[in-house]
């Protein structure tokens, strides 16, 4: 596996701009529609874009950006804590990376990586991940560990518009070694 030349930062609400753009590049991925459709619907892009991205950073919140070596952002994960006690889990709600030369699986890789890490701080024991069949993550989801769990549903783009195809979106699991907690869960709901 290629080691990935980016630099993964914390997002922040200065990095609005440049999320928006990645978001806007990466339309054709199928990954965050449903992050761009929420947006392009607003009344106003530019506050919707500043809120929407304040929300991604707020407390509870992990939310990371990787850059490549000019700097331009490549790929985005977005995740936040939710439930109480034996209860808590951490949702990731969108994962996006661009798809480049031998680097794409590499970055997935790492940004997953950085969400369990961060899922463990929260007490995480589990992780389950929400992802679109035509993704293509399959490989990578076995490598980290994880395993089918046999459910499914339509994907947003299916239940958007009738006159798509209907495509699936399948959850995944993997339970995380965590010394703090015996059985809190990290939920993965990645947007196609």
């Amino acid at each position: 596996m290629v080691t990935p030349s980016y630099r993964i930062e914390t997002l922040t609400v200065r990095d609005r701009r440049q999320l928006r753009d990645l978001v806007e590049r990466g339309s054709s991925t199928g990954q965050c529609r449903e992050l761009a459709a929420a947006v392009g619907e607003a009344p106003d892009a530019a506050v919707a874009w500043r809120q929407r991205t304040a929300d991604l950073c707020g407390d509870g919140r992990y939310a990371l950006l990787a850059r490549d070596a000019d700097g331009v952002p490549v790929a985005f994960v977005a995740a936040y804590v939710d439930g109480e006690g034996a209860d808590r889990y951490v949702v990731v709600r969108h994962v996006l990376v661009l798809p480049t030369p031998a680097e794409d699986t590499a970055t997935t890789d790492r940004l997953l990586g950085c969400v369990e890490e961060w899922a463990a701080t929260q007490y995480g024991a589990a992780v389950l991940l929400e992802v679109d069949d035509r993704a293509g993550l399959e490989d990578v989801l076995r490598a980290r560990g994880y395993d089918p769990t046999g459910a499914r549903r339509s994907s947003f783009e299916s239940l958007v518009d009738d006159a798509l195809p209907t495509s699936q979106v399948s959850v995944w699991h993997r339970l995380l070694r965590n010394p703090h907690s015996h059985t809190a869960t990290a939920i993965f709901a990645v947007a196609s």
